[in-house]
């Protein structure tokens, strides 16, 4: 059960240089005069501090755009990503602590290249593994309704994949959904990195337009031996160049169409591959509990009736209901809590620990 709130002692200096000491990524120096590996930790951290600016610019205007648009939640989420922590409580202990917000979203400038890198990364892995890898461009013609048409190229993707004229060209691989807007509707459609004997784009062409339905499709079948092609066929489902010039209208469909659904995917004998398990990588770490150091039991305090059902309204009241659910990022304050016997700690730091 949560605990009853208790006023915090007030933090020492030491334990502040302490602190201070374990998240200060520029280092320190040693009395030999080592000093130029301080002075690049700074010029990187000055890259990354303008990098965030450049994406926190970006999902600015984006908002903007989507709050015309009249969806007002994907905009709130893209101001608060990585600006802002929200309020996680412990299932354990009970105890409190505020972490640095990722909204997620597809379009969002922080969270889609952080995807885009593990997508490129298990892209790269299944490139230099394959024996015969080739860059495949599956095209349909426009559509005027976008989530119809991405569900129509995922299904004759899938189906296309299990004729027998297609089996033998290809063993496995990795596809992305991509979406552009034309000036005449949606122009979606699929790059795939594939592995596989020989497949002529004669065949290719006719197997595809059947599984579409139509006479006229585009395709094209290339050789993908150059490093490059993994960043291209894991890049995101809308370019930010285009994504600049999109009306409203568009930014709203796309926003909708694509809630819930899957732009990219593996398959045969690729099938659900993931990078950690191919490289033997150790899994990352679980976000733990600063009061009583536990994992796997934090939750957002939006998520309480979620997890505690008919009980969450008391629980929130009694124990939460005094703290904020989110706050600014530079608001963070470093306290840590005394521990006593038998008395639960409370934590308040500004420590991002989802990543």
């Amino acid at each position: 059960m949560p605990p009853t709130t208790q006023t915090l002692p007030q933090n020492t200096g030491q334990e502040t240089a302490l602190l201070d000491a374990c998240l200060d990524p520029r280092g320190t120096t040693s009395d030999s005069g080592t000093k130029h590996n301080g002075h690049k930790a700074r010029r990187g951290k000055a890259d990354h501090a303008e990098h965030d600016r450049d994406a926190h610019r970006r999902n600015l205007r984006l908002a903007l755009k989507c709050d015309e648009a009249g969806l007002e939640a994907y905009a709130s989420s893209l101001r608060e990503c990585t600006v802002t922590a929200g309020l996680y409580a412990c299932t354990g202990c009970g105890g409190w602590s505020y972490h640095t917000n990722h909204c997620k979203q597809r379009l969002c400038a922080y969270c889609a290249p952080r995807k885009a890198r593990d997508r490129a990364k298990l892209a790269k892995y299944m490139l230099t593994h394959m024996d015969h890898p080739k860059f495949l461009t599956l095209t349909m013609p426009r559509c005027d309704d976008l989530k119809a048409g991405i569900q129509r190229i995922r299904k004759a993707f899938s189906r296309w994949r299990g004729w027998k004229a297609v089996q033998p060209h290809i063993t496995g691989g990795y596809y992305q959904i991509e979406c552009k807007a034309k000036g005449d509707g949606w122009h979606v459609h699929i790059h795939a990195l594939i592995d596989g004997t020989f497949f002529p784009k004669h065949q290719i062409w006719q197997t595809w337009a059947k599984a579409l339905g139509i006479q006229e499709v585009s395709v094209d079948i290339s050789s993908a031996s150059h490093p490059e092609i993994a960043q291209e066929v894991a890049k995101y489902a809308v370019k930010a160049v285009e994504l600049e010039e999109w009306t409203p209208e568009q930014l709203r469909e796309f926003v909708t169409a694509t809630k819930g659904l899957r732009l990219t995917g593996t398959f045969g004998k690729w099938y659900n591959a993931k990078i950690d398990e191919l490289l033997e990588e150790p899994a990352p770490e679980p976000m733990t509990c600063p009061c009583c150091g536990k994992s796997h039991c934090l939750y957002p305090i939006r998520a309480g009736p979620f997890v505690y059902g008919r009980d969450w309204n008391h629980l929130y009241g009694q124990y939460y209901s005094d703290l904020p659910i989110t706050i600014p990022n530079d608001e963070i304050k470093f306290t840590v809590g005394k521990l006593a016997p038998g008395d639960a700690v409370q934590m308040h730091l500004g420590v991002d620990l989802i990543d």
